[in-house]
């Protein structure tokens, strides 16, 4: 029986897509009707999506039994279909390359690389879901890129803002040699770095970046509850605490009311 959705669980399943498919299925220009579809049956990322059906025929056999699309029908239905499956060989291309990239990298103890489709999709989807972003308002692509890989890891650290940077910070890949386990030279990215912010309005910005980057990889990793349920306002209140009384313009005053003691910026 196809799969029937109402106008509240499309906006549900929508939700669950990862920023990577979404990307896909838009410039393939599948509707988001039929995107619902496969996000709500559990096809939420790439990966899964190019691993669904075996080749072209199963998947016309899918998207008619469980998505009541049917390429004979009429020749939108075919044009749809088609659509599907031009997506669906870019997936298996992808997902195929990506993990010889990865098993590559991981047998060397690399960062994985975030590739320019997967940093556009995520950009993409955060501007989708909030507002168009400037370059010096979204994170560079090599601090995305760390930072993916630390949430796979499942190595979550505090980071220094001098490493939190933008698009136009970001732009120069530099690369460090040095010697892996197994005793050969190597190379990995090294990172850049930006001054320490020295007034509200660079706290600012360096707490904002920081808050798009973890949304857009909350948005790629729709499938890790941890992540979700950040929203821009969440970051703007920590700024208004940070900034706020409670922190940078606290005082301590004299019986007699005068301010004798206050943070120092540093």
């Amino acid at each position: 029986m196809a799969i029937m959705l109402t106008a509240a669980e499309i906006t549900a399943a929508l939700e669950k897509g990862s920023s990577e498919l979404k990307f896909l299925f838009s410039r393939e220009d599948i509707e988001e009707e039929l995107q619902a579809k496969f996000f709500h049956v559990g096809i939420i990322s790439l990966p899964k999506f190019a691993t669904v059906a075996e080749n072209d025929a199963e998947m016309k056999t899918i998207l008619k039994d469980s998505f009541g699309l049917d390429g004979s029908a009429d020749i939108a239905s075919r044009v749809k279909v088609a659509s599907v499956l031009v997506a669906f060989h870019t997936a298996q291309s992808r997902a195929e390359k990506m993990a010889e990239i990865e098993g590559e990298m991981s047998s060397k103890r690399l960062l994985k690389p975030l590739t320019t489709s997967e940093y556009q999709s995520m950009r993409q989807a955060w501007e989708t879901k909030y507002w168009p972003l400037e370059d010096s308002q979204t994170p560079g692509r090599v601090y995305v890129e760390k930072r993916a890989n630390d949430i796979e890891s499942g190595d979550l650290r505090a980071e220094p803002l001098t490493t939190v940077l933008n698009r136009d910070e970001d732009q120069a890949e530099s690369f460090v040699s040095f010697w892996d386990a197994s005793g050969q030279l190597q190379l990995k990215k090294g990172g850049s770095a930006v001054p320490e912010p020295i007034n509200p309005e660079g706290l600012r910005k360096r707490i904002k970046l920081m808050g798009v980057c973890l949304m857009m990889l909350a948005l790629r990793n729709s499938n890790r509850p941890d992540l979700q349920g950040c929203t821009p306002q969440d970051f703007e209140d920590l700024l208004s605490y940070l900034l706020g009384e409670h922190v940078w313009m606290i005082a301590g005053k004299s019986s007699e009311g005068y301010t004798v003691v206050s943070p120092s910026w540093s």
